[in-house]
């Protein structure tokens, strides 16, 4: 809440002679009614009407002729304290300070204010007063004089509950809760901004809603709580477009796009910084397009898409150097110095990155100064604390004063006190006894529990060692016993068919080799299905490639399959539950998902092992998923097995993407 008078309006831009000759008539309309109005308000005191359209006629010449408006204000405050109209002189004075504080003039307008709370206070008009204080409040905080501005905020808000003007309260809080965000007190701003929209819903005031919404989402985004910024952001953004709120359209896109890249949803962030881009260009604002086209080029980046994220990265350099924007150049020039590196350009990368810590340097000193004038701010809240603690230690001193003259009451009831702390501390012993008790039994619970999820991982990796025995005597059997009993088979059909000629040309004689054929060859890949050649001598990767290879020729789609990092050998037990987790994830696919595509990624990072099987298919609701399969169980087992995490990303017709990590330790070579 800037001021009491709002809705300001820039005045249309025209060119040449025809705008010269409007402004000339417009100039002299004003004048002629500026001395109307002045000789009548002169000649009629205690008429109050003519005050006011004194100041609306100010108010109109506020944007394109300040210095005529503080004139004109001037006149009008004369003419009310002649007449005795109270609140005309006090509106007068504040709409001055408002126009000096627009020019930037603050310690003029900070004066103006001060002079209308003394008027307001004299008739009295309270609501008067705690929007001057609120006005006063603005200005220190564009001075980052958080203390003082927090001071005013406050005050103009007591006066507010006092009168219960419920409207008002709301932009108050939301002041209070802005100045608490700026020095990083977030639990304190959270509370008043929870309180404004509390307010807010009370009144069913969509705009107030849903600005209260993205306040919060910017805390919660601060704290690092995503989860939940994303919900308010989501609220927020929701509403905005029922209201066509375009700067909160612009905010909660931007916001969601922060989010969405915090956790790595990259085309998801690209989306939303797209939507950003928009409603910054409608809005105008060279900070927010320049934030928007930063956005999207780092996401762009994030893709693997470097010549679009190039060109909206210096995009956005060029728009916040034009306009000196700071914020925007920092995140610019850090994305940049990145590009660069991963183009491969590095001295390149190293200019751009020298060009972020110098900027980053000098708002790491603003932030440090915001950060200790919040803890000022904290530190001036605990000593009125204390001052009030020393006045109630006061009066308790007083009282011993006075408990002194009246000795043997005490004395008496001394003696009762002292049976009554008996049984208080006699049932706190008892308490604490249950409670021990409690915590043994708990603790008692919990190694049990442990004891049973142990007993549960040995047998279950009983029951994997005993299924890849019995999976390798399979694929031994089949391989050499029947695949060798077929081979021979093969042999003796061809010496048969050599010594009868006549024989070659029968239909059933050629239809049963090539049989024996397919036979053979069924043979061998339920015997590979089972245990992987490549998987015992060359290891995981060269398994899963094969793998990935054999899909593709057998079905009518493609399989991507890419590792990154992964050099060296695991250890054979992970590498045979890795392979078969790999191996259930694709068989689903190709039983369900109805894909043309699918991506098998590997990535070891910092001893983790990362792995994504992504398709294109149809999709599914993760949570509706009541009761999966018998595979996806395996899987889900498995993952437990080797202390992993599983997460599935999926709705219906835009695919599915399966996330696990798994932590490993490298085997042998």
């Amino acid at each position: 809440m800037n001021s009491l008078k709002s809705n300001k309006k820039t005045p249309m831009p025209s060119s040449g002679l025809r705008y010269l000759l409007t402004l000339f008539l417009f100039i002299l309309f004003r004048i002629t009614c500026y001395c109307q109005f002045t000789n009548e308000a002169l000649s009629l005191p205690g008429d109050t009407l003519k005050v006011q359209q004194i100041l609306d006629l100010a108010y109109g010449l506020e944007i394109e002729s300040p210095d005529s408006a503080i004139v004109l204000y001037g006149i009008a405050a004369e003419i009310a304290d002649r007449i005795g109209y109270r609140i005309g002189k006090g509106r007068a004075l504040q709409y001055t300070g408002i126009v000096y504080s627009d020019q930037g003039n603050y310690k003029q307008a900070i004066e103006y204010y001060q002079r209308s709370i003394e008027v307001f206070k004299t008739i009295p008009y309270p609501a008067g007063v705690a929007s001057t204080y609120v006005n006063i409040g603005n200005i220190y905080k564009r001075k980052a004089e958080y203390s003082k501005a927090l001071n005013n905020y406050l005050e103009g808000t007591r006066i507010f509950e006092q009168i219960g003007d419920t409207s008002r309260l709301i932009y108050a809080y939301s002041n209070v809760g802005s100045v608490l965000s700026d020095v990083e007190q977030y639990d304190k701003s959270l509370f008043y901004n929870r309180r404004s929209l509390e307010l807010s819903l009370l009144l069913k005031d969509s705009s107030s809603i849903c600005d209260g919404l993205a306040n919060i989402g910017s805390i919660d985004f601060n704290r690092g709580e995503y989860d939940k910024s994303f919900k308010n952001y989501d609220k927020a953004l929701a509403i905005a477009e029922l209201i066509e709120d375009t700067y909160v359209l612009y905010l909660a896109n931007i916001s969601l796009s922060s989010i969405e890249s915090q956790t790595e949803n990259y085309k998801k962030a690209l989306i939303s910084s797209k939507q950003g881009l928009y409603f910054a260009t409608v809005l105008g604002n060279p900070a927010l397009v320049g934030n928007s086209t930063a956005r999207i080029g780092a996401n762009y980046m994030n893709l693997g898409k470097l010549d679009s994220a190039e060109f909206y990265l210096l995009r956005s350099v060029e728009l916040a150097q034009e306009n000196q924007l700071q914020e925007v150049l920092i995140s610019a020039y850090k994305w940049m110095a990145e590009l660069q590196e991963k183009q491969g350009g590095y001295k390149s990368a190293l200019e751009w990155k020298n060009q972020y810590l110098m900027l980053q340097k000098k708002a790491t000193g603003e932030r440090q100064k915001r950060i200790v004038a919040g803890l000022e701010i904290e530190y001036e809240t605990e000593k009125k604390d204390l001052e009030l603690s020393e006045k109630t230690l006061e009066i308790e001193r007083n009282e011993a004063l006075l408990a002194k003259r009246n000795y043997f009451i005490v004395a008496l009831f001394g003696a009762l006190i002292s049976a009554f702390i008996f049984f208080l501390l006699v049932r706190r012993s008892l308490r604490q006894k249950k409670i021990i008790a409690e915590k043994d039994t708990a603790i008692q619970q919990e190694k049990v529990m442990q004891l049973k999820k142990n007993q549960q991982v040995v047998a279950f990796k009983s029951m994997m060692e005993g299924e890849e025995k019995e999976r390798i005597r399979l694929a031994k059997d089949l391989h050499d016993g029947l695949g060798g009993m077929l081979s021979s088979v093969k042999l003796h059909f061809s010496k048969i068919g050599t010594e009868n000629q006549p024989l070659q040309q029968s239909d059933d004689f050629r239809k049963a080799i090539e049989l024996l054929d397919v036979t053979s060859s069924e043979a061998r890949k339920i015997s590979h299905n089972l245990m992987p050649g490549a998987l015992v001598k060359f290891g995981l990767i060269d398994a899963l490639n094969d793998f990935c290879n054999n899909i593709a020729g057998s079905h009518s789609f493609a399989v991507e399959f890419q590792s990154y990092g992964l050099d060296n050998r695991l250890p054979e037990d992970q590498e045979i539950m890795i392979y078969r987790i790999v191996q259930e994830l694709v068989n689903n696919v190709v039983k369900h998902a109805k894909a043309t595509e699918v991506i098998v990624q590997l990535m070891v990072s910092d001893n983790v092992l990362h792995i994504t099987v992504e398709d294109n298919g149809v999709g599914f609701e993760p949570e509706k998923t009541k009761n999966p399969g018998i595979g996806m169980n395996n899987i889900r087992s498995r993952i437990d097995y080797l202390n992993g995490d599983l997460t599935i990303d999926s709705q219906p017709g835009v695919g599915t993407t399966i996330s696990m990590k798994i932590p490993i330790k490298f085997g042998h070579s």
